[in-house]
């Protein structure tokens, strides 16, 4: 009993040392050079995106609660519209990957690919959001599935953009 009690206390230690990491990661993180690649090949920099505010979701195809937030993501953009923000949703997966599930859904995101492991980033869970201001500096940093279409978070998102 007393061992059981001792590895379930070290797991949780080691889950909440990864949130702690993860969240002191995330304001170190230098989001403007990520090694991004569009569906067609192309190398992107969120610099790309001047003058924007940056929806910058970190998915996967796999992931349930990333495929479940994709719907309410496209509800956000419809009613804060794209004047504002892009909506950039990225996978570590292979582009014919995350080109089949972007064919298949009528979601306008600009779908990318990161060339590195998200978890050098801080992100060791997903679904992970980021909020990047005009001036690529992160303002938000959301894990897990929100409710991306409540009253507050589009106050907020709306707050971030002023």
């Amino acid at each position: 009993m007393t061992q059981r009690f001792s590895s379930a206390l070290l797991g949780l230690f080691f889950l909440m040392s990864l949130t702690i990491l993860s969240a002191c990661n995330t304001s170190k993180v230098n989001i403007s050079k990520l090694p991004l690649t569009d569906l067609a090949g192309n190398e992107i920099q969120l610099s790309d995106y001047e003058g924007k505010m940056i929806f910058l979701n970190f998915w996967a195809t796999w992931c349930g609660p990333c495929r479940q937030e994709k719907p309410k993501i496209h509800k956000l953009m419809e009613a804060l519209g794209t004047d504002d923000y892009a909506y950039v949703v990225v996978s570590e997966e292979p582009i014919p990957t995350i080109k089949k599930y972007a064919d298949k859904h009528a979601y306008k995101f600009d779908y990318l690919k990161i060339n590195k492991n998200i978890k050098t980033l801080g992100v060791f869970f997903i679904p992970h959001t980021f909020i990047v201001d005009r001036k690529g500096n992160v303002v938000g940093s959301y894990q897990d599935q929100q409710d991306w279409n409540s009253e507050a978070m589009i106050t907020k998102l709306k707050e971030y953009a002023k």
